[in-house]
């Protein structure tokens, strides 16, 4: 029996020791939090200990899936995504941009990280959530997982004398039926495990963040710094503002693929406040992997966090309610921020 042995000894030499435990005639049990060894180690040859409710809870990760699909499973748990071994929940993203800036806009607007809601956001590098959301399941690993993805549904159908050519069209009207069929795929995957679920960006993410105006300037402080011309830049912010929102998403998009995603999020994340607002889609996965939590008690963590950051006379207006309900009618009331979309939705 080996307890612990990240405790000691280097990320390297964990995976070279576990993979040469295979001793004749020997039964070795391991004891480990550490995503190197999980990263290396067959999920049927685990079982995970899960305390709640003041009790221990085992959990055979491979229990009842067939055989190629362990293996799909165990080649995609590399020492990032293993972490979903040891969380309480799970969100599954798409990419960089979704892993780098979600964290961020939840601990500058809601005053509460994901670690400290015991959430792991774990990216897929694509939109194939299957496999490892088969992991979540009552005859497996009984935490809530969401699944968050684009539904690239188009945003402009006719052609326009500015950008919108048929070329163009054509892609967008392509990504919107793939869209549509991996929605119509997940739903149906989704349907019968209370402990699965998938939350949808009307077109992107981009996109999705953009549509508040309280958000576009998260995209001009990055194109101030990236545009060397004037000219370029007063054009650049000038499509941004836009009361078009087809000319709106189009220049978010190019200005995003034009830098690239994951480092736009990246020159974001200096850039956030807490009044920033975080798009529904992605509270109601927050919310759901919140589902065996006491809410509650988050939500008050996330309260007193906005209050405190009020000017003092809407401070003491809150804070001389007596209960919660009356706080959040009287904060309601003065703000309609990403706090209060997350409690209502």
């Amino acid at each position: 029996m080996i307890e612990e042995p990240e405790a000691h000894i280097h990320t390297h030499i964990q995976k070279t020791l576990f993979e040469n435990f295979n001793f004749k005639n020997t039964q070795v049990f391991v004891s480990t939090h550490s995503t190197q060894i999980s990263s290396v180690s067959n999920i049927s040859s685990m079982s995970i200990l899960s305390c709640t409710d003041a009790q221990t809870k085992v959990y055979a990760p491979s229990n009842n899936l067939e055989a190629g699909n362990i293996i799909c499973i165990e080649r995609y748990l590399d020492a990032i995504r293993s972490d979903i071994l040891f969380a309480k929940s799970v969100i599954l993203v798409e990419g960089d941009a979704e892993l780098i800036l979600i964290p961020a806009l939840v601990k500058k607007t809601l005053g509460i990280s994901l670690e400290e809601m015991g959430i792991s956001l774990v990216k897929m590098d694509g939109t194939v959530f299957k496999h490892i959301s088969d992991l979540f399941h009552e005859d497996r690993i009984r935490s809530y997982c969401s699944i968050l993805t684009d539904l690239d549904k188009a945003f402009i159908t006719h052609e326009n004398a500015s950008f919108a050519d048929a070329e163009y069209i054509k892609a967008q009207l392509n990504a919107q039926k793939s869209g549509a069929d991996r929605k119509i795929a997940l739903d149906d995957y989704t349907d019968n495990n209370i402990y699965v679920s998938a939350f949808y960006a009307e077109y992107t993410f981009e996109t999705e963040l953009i549509s508040y105006s309280e958000n576009v300037k998260l995209f001009e402080s990055v194109i101030k710094t990236t545009y060397k011309r004037k000219a370029d830049c007063e054009a650049a912010l000038a499509n941004i503002n836009s009361n078009d929102m087809t000319q709106k998403y189009h220049h978010a998009l190019k200005f995003a693929k034009k830098i690239g995603k994951g480092w736009l999020a990246a020159e974001m994340v200096d850039h956030i406040t807490i009044n920033n607002i975080i798009p529904e889609y992605i509270l109601k996965a927050i919310k759901f992997s919140l589902s065996d939590r006491n809410i509650e008690a988050i939500a008050l963590k996330m309260m007193e966090y906005n209050v405190a950051n009020m000017p003092q006379e809407k401070q003491d207006e809150i804070n001389e309610c007596k209960n919660f309900d009356d706080k959040i009618a009287v904060y309601k009331a003065l703000y309609d921020d990403t706090f209060i979309r997350f409690w209502e939705i």
